[in-house]
């Protein structure tokens, strides 16, 4: 299982939880996998994809509606629209990563 690369990360908070917001690269949306201390945190609680699409810090990013993390295996699946069978398959999207 491949380990998504992470291109930018901006730490942040949301009241009392930490909410960092990341730029990954996945490569295959049905095995790439991401850990809590790749995007700055000891344990992810929930994922939130941003929906921004275009160019950020140098990054193309493509459109992610909505974004799963499988806790037992750290597996990340980000989706395209509201389809959950549309997973997208490579390029870089934004994601806000809420824990502690």
């Amino acid at each position: 299982m491949a380990a998504v690369t992470v291109h930018f990360l901006e730490h942040g908070w949301a009241g009392d939880i930490k909410r960092n917001r990341a730029i990954v690269e996945i490569a295959s949306a049905t095995t790439d996998s991401v850990t809590a201390p790749q995007v700055g945190l000891k344990w992810i609680e929930a994922i939130e994809a941003t929906g921004r699409i275009g160019s950020y810090d140098g990054h193309t990013l493509v459109g992610a509606s909505h974004a799963t993390l499988n806790k037992t295996s750290d597996i990340l699946i980000c989706y395209d629209g509201t389809d959950a069978d549309a997973a997208l398959s490579t390029g870089n999207v934004e994601l806000y990563f809420y824990g502690r």
